[in-house]
C-alpha cells in the first residue's frame, strides 16, 4: 500500500544538529537571514537551506558509518521535521536509516527515535562534508561536487 503525500511522522518533531556545528549549517548554506539578505553568494553556500547541509551530513555518517549521539544539552534546535511535507523520499531516507541502524523494523513507530538516529549520522557526518566543502582550491560548490564525484567513483570501483 503506497503512502499518502501528506505522510509525515516528523511534521511536530524538533530537528538537532550540535551546537558545535551549527556555524558551519550557517556558513554553507544560503538560507536567508533574519535580516532577510542572503548570508552569502550560492557557490560558497552549496546548500539552499540548512537541512539540505543536514541530509547530506545524515547520508554521508551512514555511508561512513560515523554515528555520534548528541547529548540533549549540546543539540541546536534548527528546525522541526514539518520541512519534509509532501517529499516522501526524505521520509523514507529517515525511516530506512533508523531500521538499518537498529536491525528492527518497529522502530519506525517512533519518529523521535527515527529523528535521534539521523542526527547522530548527521553529527557524525557534518565534519565529513565541511571537509569535503574545504578541500581544494575551487569555490565551495565545485569542491564538493569534485568530492562527491570522486567518492561515488571510489565505491562504484568496489563493486560487488
Amino acid at each position: 500500500m503506497p503512502m499518502s503525500q501528506d505522510f509525515n511522522p516528523f511534521a511536530n518533531q524538533d530537528i538537532h544538529v550540535p551546537k558545535a556545528f551549527h556555524e558551519d549549517l550557517r556558513l554553507y548554506s544560503s538560507t536567508f537571514t533574519s535580516g532577510g539578505e542572503e548570508s552569502t553568494k550560492d557557490e560558497e553556500a552549496p546548500f539552499k537551506r540548512y537541512v539540505d547541509f543536514w541530509l547530506l551530513a545524515a547520508a554521508m555518517g551512514a555511508e561512513q558509518r560515523t554515528y555520534l549521539p548528541v547529548e540533549v544539552d549540546q543539540r541546536h534546535r534548527f528546525i522541526t521535521g514539518s520541512v519534509f511535507q509532501r517529499d516522501l523520499a526524505i521520509i523514507e531516507f529517515l525511516l530506512f536509516l533508523a531500521i538499518a541502524h537498529t536491525n528492527d523494523p518497529f522502530v519506525v513507530v517512533d519518529p523521535r527515535k527515527v529523528m535521534d538516529i539521523a542526527e547522530g549520522y548527521a553529527a557524525g557526518g557534518i565534519p565529513l562534508v565541511k571537509e569535503m566543502i574545504e578541500t581544494g582550491h575551487l569555490t565551495a560548490l565545485h569542491n564538493l561536487t569534485r568530492s562527491l564525484v570522486k567518492s561515488l567513483s571510489a565505491s562504484g570501483e568496489s563493486g560487488p
